[in-house]
């Protein structure tokens, strides 16, 4: 549709190519918004194509439908609600501009969003039941677990990072779907430090996540969410014949650097494995043993109930209040005391920082580009992070991005 604005294919009038630079398997993608669909999750659907470029191969590419109109139809029914991206960002005081306005009536949207905000910055004895009134709390449970279960610790749940809400107007409640899931199927729990290794059985680090997980009633509901989805959805045999047929319909369209990058890190019939044998970049292990293992995992953890975990999500630029409780966690119902947090950013964490953003440069359209580069966001990150951004994109041959960068840091 460049040259006919009016073309489509089944209704779509884009396409979403991704190469999968952080998934070295090909299928994190595939076979999580796969599941996240099979459990009633609304997630985008998920294809491959081979993509040539000027007669140039450039191997498989995860064909990933967007989050539109398109999609809001199938998903919900209806397409004429809000929606919003959330790309390292959450429901934070002053932060309510910062979301990535997509579709819809961005008034009604920013005043649900800080309605939101309002809530999980309160001492509401009644939290779940007034975030229940701005979040469709079935749904999001559902949502939750699945980024758990699936180790999607770039997520929001995980990194308050890729994530797309809708607000559906058939409930007037907000809905969230996933998005950028080519982290999953990984026991790597993000680049934040903790004192001691958080639970992997559930991520905390959104708010809205954060604030459900400290009430005793929430932590019952996301195990018995948890529980039923194990039950009914985690069939090791089935998914890992899904592997076997992906890993047979794609290898011999991989490219040489494809091939390499994926040798040994998928999963096949081999389980032989050495339980923990990595997967590339950030994973302890192939995505076959993590789908062999991770029931047991999860039943181990989970054996006397959701463990305790009471650490606040670590934003690198926003203020946390923080009472004696929220400096302590507790695991397994044991006692341990966190040292007080330091207020300055430490070198790993801008690096982290910097990678997130990188990131999300390396797929997004021009249009996402600018409209990231003059939010309120990028704009507030410390002139030491900006420029090693624009250092990281300019190595990467990201002219566009960089150009813009350079803008921004000339004013």
């Amino acid at each position: 549709n460049y040259l006919g604005q009016k073309g489509e294919i089944d209704g779509m009038t884009n396409l979403t190519f991704n190469n999968n630079k952080q998934d070295g398997s090909l299928m994190s993608q595939f076979m999580s918004y796969t599941l996240f669909n099979a459990v009633g999750s609304p997630a985008p659907r998920c294809a491959y194509a081979q993509v040539t470029v000027n007669g140039q191969n450039l191997g498989i590419y995860s064909h990933v439908e967007r989050i539109h109109k398109p999609f809001l139809k199938r998903a919900f029914g209806n397409d004429n609600g809000t929606l919003y991206e959330g790309t390292l960002i959450d429901f934070r005081p002053g932060w309510v501009n910062g979301f990535e306005h997509k579709l819809g009536s961005d008034e009604v949207g920013r005043q649900k969003i800080q309605q939101l905000i309002e809530v999980l910055e309160g001492e509401d004895k009644n939290i779940e039941e007034a975030i229940g009134q701005l979040v469709d709390l079935d749904s999001f449970y559902t949502f939750w677990v699945m980024e758990g279960l699936l180790g999607l610790w770039d997520g929001y749940s995980g990194d308050e990072n890729n994530f797309f809400f809708y607000l559906n107007p058939e409930t007037d409640k907000f809905h969230f779907i996933p998005w950028g899931a080519d982290h999953g199927f990984s026991r790597f729990q993000g680049k934040r430090q903790y004192d001691e290794p958080p639970p992997i059985s559930v991520k905390t680090q959104g708010l809205i996540a954060y604030r459900l997980y400290q009430i005793e009633s929430c932590r019952q509901r996301y195990e018995k969410t948890l529980r039923e989805i194990l039950a009914k959805h985690w069939k090791e045999d089935e998914v890992l014949a899904q592997t076997e047929q992906l890993e047979a319909l794609l290898q011999p369209y991989m490219i040489s650097h494809q091939k390499i990058m994926t040798q040994g890190k998928a999963f096949s019939n081999n389980k032989k494995r050495i339980k923990g044998e990595g997967l590339g970049k950030g994973s302890r292990r192939s995505i076959g043993d993590f789908i062999r293992y991770r029931r047991e995992e999860i039943s181990n953890e989970i054996a006397n109930g959701m463990p305790i975990w009471t650490v606040p999500p670590k934003s690198l630029f926003a203020k946390e209040k923080q009472s004696p409780s929220d400096r302590t966690h507790l695991k397994g119902g044991g006692n341990s005391s966190s040292k007080k947090e330091k207020k300055n950013i430490t070198q790993q964490q801008i690096e982290g920082l910097i990678e997130g953003w990188i990131n999300y440069f390396r797929t997004a359209s021009e249009q996402q580009t600018h409209q990231a580069i003059q939010s309120q966001k990028f704009q507030a990150l410390p002139l030491e992070i900006k420029e090693g951004i624009l250092n990281r994109v300019e190595e990467l041959k990201l002219n566009l991005v960089a150009e813009k960068i350079k803008k921004v840091l000339e004013k």
